[in-house]
Protein backbone atom coordinates (compact mmCIF):
# COMPACT_ATOMS: atom_id res chain seq x y z
CA UNK A 1 0.00 0.00 0.00
CA UNK A 2 0.58 3.71 -0.62
CA UNK A 3 -0.36 6.33 1.93
CA UNK A 4 -0.82 9.89 0.37
CA UNK A 5 -1.34 13.35 2.13
CA UNK A 6 -2.99 15.55 0.29
CA UNK A 7 -1.20 19.41 1.67
CA UNK A 8 -1.93 22.84 1.10
CA UNK A 9 -0.17 25.54 1.80
CA UNK A 10 -0.99 29.03 2.28
CA UNK A 11 0.70 31.90 4.26
CA UNK A 12 2.80 35.36 3.73
CA UNK A 13 5.88 33.64 2.70
CA UNK A 14 4.22 31.28 0.48
CA UNK A 15 1.03 29.08 -1.04
CA UNK A 16 0.60 26.18 -3.05
CA UNK A 17 -0.50 22.44 -2.62
CA UNK A 18 0.80 18.80 -3.26
CA UNK A 19 0.20 15.24 -2.46
CA UNK A 20 3.05 13.58 -0.35
CA UNK A 21 3.23 10.14 -0.77
CA UNK A 22 5.34 6.91 1.15
CA UNK A 23 5.29 2.85 0.29
CA UNK A 24 7.14 0.25 1.17
CA UNK A 25 10.30 1.55 -2.12
CA UNK A 26 9.85 5.05 -2.32
CA UNK A 27 8.29 7.90 -0.68
CA UNK A 28 7.85 11.96 -2.51
CA UNK A 29 5.70 14.16 -3.87
CA UNK A 30 3.14 14.43 -6.90
CA UNK A 31 1.10 17.74 -8.31
CA UNK A 32 3.34 20.35 -6.42
CA UNK A 33 2.64 24.09 -7.44
CA UNK A 34 3.86 26.57 -4.92
CA UNK A 35 4.65 29.94 -5.36
CA UNK A 36 7.14 31.82 -2.81
CA UNK A 37 7.93 35.46 -1.75
CA UNK A 38 11.67 35.41 -1.93
CA UNK A 39 11.48 38.79 0.31
CA UNK A 40 10.18 36.38 2.72
CA UNK A 41 12.74 33.47 2.63
CA UNK A 42 15.13 33.86 5.29
CA UNK A 43 18.57 32.70 4.81
CA UNK A 44 18.92 34.44 1.53
CA UNK A 45 21.80 36.91 0.65
CA UNK A 46 19.98 40.17 2.01
CA UNK A 47 20.43 41.98 -1.64
CA UNK A 48 18.55 39.00 -3.21
CA UNK A 49 15.30 39.50 -0.55
CA UNK A 50 15.85 42.81 -1.32
CA UNK A 51 15.55 42.49 -4.66
CA UNK A 52 11.83 40.75 -4.41
CA UNK A 53 10.10 38.74 -6.33
CA UNK A 54 8.61 34.92 -6.57
CA UNK A 55 9.84 31.53 -7.04
CA UNK A 56 7.28 29.38 -8.91
CA UNK A 57 7.26 25.27 -8.87
CA UNK A 58 3.90 23.77 -11.28
CA UNK A 59 3.61 20.02 -11.63
CA UNK A 60 6.77 19.17 -9.42
CA UNK A 61 6.72 15.32 -9.12
CA UNK A 62 9.77 13.61 -7.35
CA UNK A 63 10.41 9.74 -6.09
CA UNK A 64 13.60 9.01 -3.55
CA UNK A 65 14.22 5.44 -2.59
CA UNK A 66 15.02 4.25 0.58
CA UNK A 67 18.85 5.11 0.64
CA UNK A 68 17.15 8.27 -0.45
CA UNK A 69 18.30 8.31 -4.39
CA UNK A 70 16.79 9.97 -6.81
CA UNK A 71 14.31 7.87 -8.67
CA UNK A 72 11.74 9.74 -10.70
CA UNK A 73 11.50 13.74 -10.73
CA UNK A 74 9.91 16.20 -13.06
CA UNK A 75 7.95 19.83 -13.19
CA UNK A 76 8.71 23.23 -14.16
CA UNK A 77 10.64 26.07 -12.00
CA UNK A 78 10.75 29.79 -12.58
CA UNK A 79 12.06 33.10 -11.37
CA UNK A 80 12.04 36.13 -11.65
CA UNK A 81 14.32 37.24 -8.83
CA UNK A 82 17.10 38.29 -11.34
CA UNK A 83 15.41 40.23 -13.47
CA UNK A 84 14.51 42.47 -9.86
CA UNK A 85 17.96 42.50 -8.91
CA UNK A 86 19.32 43.50 -12.64
CA UNK A 87 16.36 46.64 -12.21
CA UNK A 88 17.72 47.79 -9.24
CA UNK A 89 21.32 48.17 -11.10
CA UNK A 90 20.28 49.65 -13.66
CA UNK A 91 21.07 46.14 -15.73
CA UNK A 92 18.87 43.85 -18.11
CA UNK A 93 18.84 40.58 -16.57
CA UNK A 94 16.11 37.92 -17.90
CA UNK A 95 13.56 35.64 -15.76
CA UNK A 96 15.08 32.09 -15.86
CA UNK A 97 12.87 29.18 -16.25
CA UNK A 98 13.24 25.15 -16.47
CA UNK A 99 12.71 21.87 -14.99
CA UNK A 100 13.83 19.04 -12.54
CA UNK A 101 15.06 15.76 -13.23
CA UNK A 102 16.72 13.04 -12.12
CA UNK A 103 21.10 12.67 -12.69
CA UNK A 104 21.64 9.46 -11.42
CA UNK A 105 20.85 9.17 -7.85
CA UNK A 106 21.05 13.44 -7.44
CA UNK A 107 17.49 15.83 -7.96
CA UNK A 108 18.60 18.17 -10.63
CA UNK A 109 17.72 22.23 -11.17
CA UNK A 110 18.26 22.91 -14.45
CA UNK A 111 17.28 26.83 -15.14
CA UNK A 112 18.58 28.67 -18.01
CA UNK A 113 17.43 32.52 -19.21
CA UNK A 114 18.59 34.77 -21.98
CA UNK A 115 18.09 38.85 -21.75
CA UNK A 116 16.75 41.30 -24.37
CA UNK A 117 20.30 42.63 -23.73
CA UNK A 118 21.99 39.47 -24.31
CA UNK A 119 22.96 38.84 -20.61
CA UNK A 120 23.03 34.50 -20.30
CA UNK A 121 22.13 32.88 -16.88
CA UNK A 122 22.80 28.96 -16.44
CA UNK A 123 22.08 27.13 -13.39
CA UNK A 124 22.87 23.85 -12.53
CA UNK A 125 21.88 22.58 -8.89
CA UNK A 126 22.12 19.24 -8.23
CA UNK A 127 20.48 17.95 -4.84
CA UNK A 128 21.51 14.42 -2.79
CA UNK A 129 20.52 13.69 0.55
CA UNK A 130 23.22 10.75 0.91
CA UNK A 131 25.92 12.86 -1.40
CA UNK A 132 27.41 16.16 -1.85
CA UNK A 133 24.84 18.72 -3.51
CA UNK A 134 26.41 21.35 -5.68
CA UNK A 135 25.22 24.48 -7.24
CA UNK A 136 27.05 25.70 -10.55
CA UNK A 137 25.53 29.59 -11.81
CA UNK A 138 27.24 31.07 -14.99
CA UNK A 139 26.39 34.38 -16.12
CA UNK A 140 27.85 35.47 -19.35
CA UNK A 141 27.75 39.15 -20.74
CA UNK A 142 27.12 41.00 -17.26
CA UNK A 143 29.36 44.09 -16.93
CA UNK A 144 29.47 47.32 -15.14
CA UNK A 145 27.67 47.94 -11.69
CA UNK A 146 26.03 44.33 -12.32
CA UNK A 147 29.64 42.53 -12.53
CA UNK A 148 30.26 44.27 -9.45
CA UNK A 149 27.12 43.41 -7.22
CA UNK A 150 28.14 39.64 -8.97
CA UNK A 151 32.03 40.07 -7.00
CA UNK A 152 30.42 40.77 -4.19
CA UNK A 153 28.03 38.07 -4.33
CA UNK A 154 30.67 35.53 -4.62
CA UNK A 155 31.16 34.89 -8.45
CA UNK A 156 34.31 35.22 -10.65
CA UNK A 157 35.28 35.82 -13.82
CA UNK A 158 36.39 32.56 -15.86
CA UNK A 159 36.68 32.94 -19.61
CA UNK A 160 35.12 36.24 -19.97
CA UNK A 161 31.19 34.73 -17.77
CA UNK A 162 30.90 35.25 -14.36
CA UNK A 163 31.21 31.65 -12.51
CA UNK A 164 29.30 30.61 -8.93
CA UNK A 165 30.31 27.47 -7.48
CA UNK A 166 29.29 25.74 -4.36
CA UNK A 167 29.22 22.21 -2.50
CA UNK A 168 28.02 21.24 -0.14
CA UNK A 169 28.38 17.88 1.84
CA UNK A 170 25.97 15.11 2.65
Amino acid sequence: GTLVYDLQLSGPVATGSASVFASDDAMGLRNGDMTARVDQLIGLNASVRQAGGTVRLRAVSFAVDRQWACIDASGDLGTDVLSNLGAGYGEDLPDVEGQIACSGTMLDVLLDGTSQSGISVDIDARVGVASASSLNARIGGARGEIAQALRALGFTRSGGDFVYVRELGP
